[in-house]
């Protein structure tokens, strides 16, 4: 059941942003950049990235609005296959999990960069619109920093966790831990 709700899940996701449907699974997943390929653009220090990665989320994640992608290359690749690549895409993506989730909150809880690579564990909460229902779940992000933007992303995420709060399908789980984050983040 879990397999079968989050297939369906990703699939109206993707349909949404206008993604084509995954034939082989729940995401089409990119193996993306070598970690050791060589490096395009300036070279990029530790807190360059740390505050490339920070911006990210301060933008489109954090205010759901499409076009607060500035922390983005326009060229952008996302490697999980969550949504087609481009900055565009990232911000409307955004704006769609936002609309569903408005009061929630990503804290990232662990940065660690070194030269143009990023690494971030997030919590996250928030009250789903349609059912009042408390989320929480996390999320690892990593991203290659070029130029001062995040030119490319991979994550994790627990998505059944996520899902299965999300879409109502364990009651009353997520109500107990909802203010996880905001605990944390002081708020």
């Amino acid at each position: 059941m879990i397999g079968r709700a989050s297939s369906t899940v990703a699939a109206t996701f993707q349909q949404v942003l206008g993604a084509p449907p995954s034939p082989d699974g729940i995401f089409v997943e990119k193996l993306g950049t070598a970690f050791d390929a060589p490096r395009k653009g300036k070279p990029v220090t530790r807190d360059e990235s740390r505050a490339a990665g920070r911006r990210l989320y301060d933008g489109a994640i954090t205010t759901g609005k499409a076009e607060d992608v500035e922390a983005l290359a326009e060229t952008y690749i996302q490697n999980t296959g969550w949504t087609p690549d481009g900055s565009a895409n990232f911000g409307k993506a955004w704006a769609v999990g936002r609309g569903g989730m408005p009061n929630g909150l990503a804290v990232q809880t662990l940065i660690v960069a070194e030269n143009d690579r990023v690494a971030s564990i997030s919590n996250w909460d928030g009250t789903v619109t349609i059912s009042g229902n408390s989320v929480d779940f996390q999320s690892a992000d990593f991203l290659r920093i070029e130029d001062g933007v995040a030119a490319e992303h991979w994550d994790t995420v627990d998505y059944i966790r996520c899902f299965l709060q999300y879409f109502n399908s364990v009651r009353g789980q997520g109500e107990a831990r909802g203010t996880r984050c905001r605990d944390r983040a002081g708020g």
